[in-house]
């Protein structure tokens, strides 16, 4: 399993490369930010 509670884009970008290789991925955190940072 791969998952956050609560972080930004930039932070869910790392962790993209990782979530074809794990049963389950809960990438959804940034859904729940009010604002989130820009990405580069």
């Amino acid at each position: 399993m791969l998952g956050c509670m609560l972080c930004t884009s930039r932070a869910i970008g790392a962790a993209l490369p990782l979530a074809n290789q794990v049963r389950f991925a809960d990438l959804d955190g940034p859904t729940w930010l009010a604002v989130d940072v820009s990405p580069r």
